[in-house]
């Protein structure tokens, strides 16, 4: 996510001593370039597999993770997103969404766009017999999972989430 890397950025700007974990996210690998771009900006980075975010946890003080929309109950960001929240709840560790405010929605039928299923090929492009490949981008996870948003209006706790949908 772009929000994400010019969060971490600025903070280093700041002067903050950052350290970013990244997940490769399979299938598209935005993960590889994002750390490709934070490493040569001077960000101490460790890239991942996916499914290895979770191990990670322990070393983390908090989880910062983008999102492809936001609406009043959910929001949808790379599969593999869920688990994370949820591993960070257990784990006792804030987990925040980076993303600006245009990617809020007020429209009911934003959930089912994480239904949608993508070519199994990214995924394996052999057929093999009496295998199913699911390919599937994205998660919903509720924003009773999240700490806050931090956007372009600064830092905002979760319990003020709503005053944003208010026009």
């Amino acid at each position: 996510s772009a929000t994400f890397k010019a969060i971490i950025e600025a903070a280093c700007k700041m002067g903050k001593e950052i350290g970013v974990v990244i997940g490769e996210s399979r299938p598209s690998w935005e993960g590889r370039q994002l750390a490709k771009q934070l490493g040569q900006f001077g960000v101490a980075t460790t890239l991942v597999v996916d499914a290895a975010l979770l191990q990670m946890l322990p070393e983390c003080t908090k989880v910062l993770v983008g999102a492809d929309w936001i609406d009043r109950h959910l929001f949808a960001n790379k599969v593999g997103t869920l688990s994370l929240a949820l591993g960070a709840q257990h784990a006792d560790k804030e987990f925040w969404i980076a993303a600006e405010t245009s990617k809020i929605v007020d429209d009911p039928s934003t959930p089912f766009v994480c239904k949608s299923r993508h070519p199994p090929q990214e995924v394996w492009a052999e057929e093999t017999e009496n295998v199913l490949i699911e390919n599937i981008y994205f998660d919903s996870i509720p924003l009773e999972l999240v700490t806050g948003l931090i956007c372009e209006k600064g830092i905002l706790p979760r319990d003020t989430l709503p005053t944003l949908f208010e026009g």
